[in-house]
């Protein structure tokens, strides 16, 4: 997924060597720098949302935003 792509595309420099890299199942210092920024990103953008607010039909605010991504 996410990782293998970033993980190919930072790796290799032929054809060959991105689709090999891309089909190892380890994880590689690309795909791991990638997935930690991509989950910082997300947790600093459910952060701007501001506090959690649970009414019947009015749901808003960073708690609903978790649970709905």
């Amino acid at each position: 997924g996410l990782a293998d792509s970033a993980d190919g595309i930072g790796g290799g420099w032929t054809t060959e060597q991105i689709l090999r890299i891309m089909t190892d199942t380890r994880l590689g210092t690309f795909g791991c720098a990638y997935l930690a920024l991509y989950i910082i990103a997300k947790l600093e953008l459910i952060a701007i949302l501001g506090n959690s607010v649970w009414c019947m039909g009015s749901c808003e605010g960073g708690g609903p935003a978790i649970i709905v991504s």
